[in-house]
């Protein structure tokens, strides 16, 4: 346990619970946490304690938490609340599953220019109405821009060092933030920024996710400043061929270095995007990698293939002359390496699939994924070349690699030893891969609006699998998302793995403390189903308005109340005795304490068993 989180949790027991830690930044440290009001995820930013102890850096983030509190956008990361306990200051957030844009092109490599495209346009919405609140975010970079699972859409966060215009800044006079590689002129040179700054920001962001390096190149922060004061960027076409037009003009004026030369709003950025064309809605990330895949899967196979089939029969024609069965052997060897390779990438495919499958996604969207990939690569690239031609090339290649086997591969191998041996050996082996990778690419050509041969195929073999998967039960999460058992199954098993983790001479002292894990956990279950049971009553009695019925109603809201009051009670008692194993794990805390702590978990017990007993009767 972090100190971090031992404090955090302290501090908001019986209100929120902390699960782990999902990021560290300058600023503050990012816990995944649950609202148990609410029994919904959130992410809970502290500032840590040797900032938290420096009086400016504490009213810098306790501002952008104010700050960002005030702007309510589907496109910015929501703040639910500031807390401030002692040494302890964090606000709580939206909880938005998905990954930085940073870690996504760090993972993946540059992005296409539709998502790109999509990615500038609902940034900028949300500078604008940051803009016309009188805020300038001032720290626009890919790890600022969330993009959320499943839906690609982008959400702005870390209004860390955003100021108010209409207020006294924070940041003295002269004093440069922003994040140096993204830094605009006006902040490399101190001066004043307005929105337009953001907007600059937001040019080099782009310009990174579709290229995958930054405009400018330095060993420092002086470095990136003084290039970004003086230095031209380079076209962004220039590095990304085929790039659209009004999406590589949009990234090149955003980097004027002049702000009058710049859009002067977000919302005029977005409208330049829009009125270019270049915001067809992208395929979702995870779709668009899965169609791309399964592609380039068809396209290894077909080359795969083709080295089985020459090894194949080059090993029946030359059967009769082969001594003691080695050429059998060889050949069973290069079929086993290519079954490995196919295997390995098919469990890819497969992993996608059911990661697909658990985010929601239907064997229509698999499709329709399909479809839209198809028309972007046929829109992309010029019309295939008939494929009565390709197959007899294709066929006229085969011969030729079956002539190389059987003729001066075979020859050349009883007469050559060393390096070249295994120089002819691999160009043996190389040239009907490519052969059959070219052919297969042939086939993977769009016509007429339509799948390749092989893709249509791969498509109607993903769609069987992806039924199976979404069909196949529920799969354990990604340890990325936020666990989704109920709050009192959550609290007793991480309790009772706390419990299991110690030294055995330490639960020994600490039996009773199992089993009362066990007896708070399963009270918890049954105040929750009564909780519900009495809710689904109230449902069925109808609204207000007839007496006889409102007398009934009111009744089942009080017992709810008291059942919920009752929970509540359960809860914070589980969470107490986590918290305190947390504490005696993390050599904090004594035994002695811990028992302590169990005097007034049974006085919590006895009072539910007690209420437990009431119910039993009345139900």
């Amino acid at each position: 346990m972090s100190p971090e989180l031992g404090s955090l949790q302290s501090a908001l027991a019986g209100r929120y619970l902390i699960e782990r830690e999902i990021g560290r930044g300058g600023m503050g440290v990012v816990f995944l946490g649950r609202d148990l009001a609410l029994e919904r995820p959130v992410a809970i930013k502290l500032l840590p304690s040797h900032l938290a102890g420096i009086p400016e850096l504490r009213l810098r983030f306790l501002q952008e938490a104010r700050t960002a509190a005030r702007l309510a956008h589907p496109n910015i990361v929501p703040i639910h609340a500031v807390e401030e306990h002692g040494d302890c200051a964090c606000f709580v957030m939206g909880y938005i599953p998905g990954e930085t844009l940073a870690d996504r092109v760090k993972a993946n490599g540059p992005e296409g220019p539709a998502a790109v495209a999509r990615m500038v346009q609902e940034v900028a919405w949300a500078l604008a109405y940051a803009h016309q609140q009188g805020i300038v975010h001032r720290d626009i970079k890919p790890a600022n821009i969330l993009i959320e699972r499943g839906t690609g859409r982008a959400l702005v966060m870390d209004f860390g060092i955003a100021r108010v215009l209409t207020q006294e800044p924070i940041t003295p006079p002269g004093e440069r933030f922003g994040t140096a590689q993204y830094a605009s002129p006006e902040q490399a040179a101190g001066e004043p920024a307005d929105g337009r700054s953001d907007l600059y920001s937001l040019g080099v962001t782009a310009f990174y996710a579709l290229t995958g390096r930054l405009p400018f190149e330095g060993e420092s922060a002086a470095a990136f400043l003084a290039q970004h004061l003086t230095m031209p960027a380079p076209p962004v076409a220039s590095l990304v061929p085929g790039l659209p037009r009004p999406l590589a003009t949009a990234v090149d004026r955003c980097l004027a270095k002049d702000p009058a030369e710049r859009f002067a709003s977000g919302e005029d950025l977005a409208g330049a995007l829009a009125a270019g064309g270049s915001l067809a809605q992208p395929t979702p990330p995870l779709l668009a990698r899965l169609v791309r895949e399964t592609a380039s899967f068809s396209v290894d196979m077909a080359g795969y293939g083709t080295l089985a089939g020459v090894a194949l029969i080059a090993q029946m024609i030359t059967a009769s002359r082969d001594f003691l069965g080695f050429g059998q052997i060889y050949t069973i060897g290069i079929a086993l390496v290519l079954l490995s390779l196919t295997a390995l990438k098919g469990l890819s495919i497969t992993q996608m699939l059911r990661e697909a499958a658990r985010q929601g996604w239907t064997a229509r969207d698999i499709r329709e994924a399909f479809h839209a990939e198809v028309q972007a690569e046929a829109a992309e690239q010029p019309a295939p070349p008939s494929r009565t031609r390709s197959t007899l090339l294709y066929l006229g290649g085969v011969a030729a690699m079956l002539a190389l086997w059987l003729g001066p591969r075979e020859a050349l191998m009883s007469t050559i030893e060393g390096p070249l041996a295994i120089l002819v050996e691999l160009v043996a082996m190389v040239t009907p891969v490519a052969l059959g990778r070219w052919f297969g690419a042939r086939l993977e050509a769009p016509r007429d609006g339509k799948p390749g041969l092989l893709r249509r195929v791969m498509a109607r073999k993903a769609e069987w699998f992806f039924r199976f998967f979404g069909r196949g039960g529920r799969h354990r999460l990604p340890s990325a998302l936020p666990d989704e058992r109920p709050t009192e199954m959550l609290l007793g098993d991480q309790a009772a793995a706390l419990f299991a983790a110690l030294p055995e001479h330490d639960r020994a002292r600490l039996g009773e403390v199992g089993s009362v894990i066990g007896r708070l956990t399963e009270r918890a279950v049954l105040l929750r189903t009564r909780e519900a049971d009495l809710g689904s009553m109230m449902a069925s009695v109808g609204g207000p308005g007839i007496p006889a019925r409102e007398s009934v109603r009111q009744e089942l809201d009080r017992e709810r109340r008291l059942v919920a009051d009752e929970l509540g009670k359960t809860l914070a008692a589980l969470d107490t005795l986590r918290l305190d194993l947390l504490r005696l794990r993390a050599g904090t805390a004594t035994p002695e304490g811990l028992t302590g702590a169990l005097e007034v978990v049974r006085r919590v017990g006895l009072d539910v068993d007690a209420r437990l007993a009431a119910l039993r009767e009345l139900g």
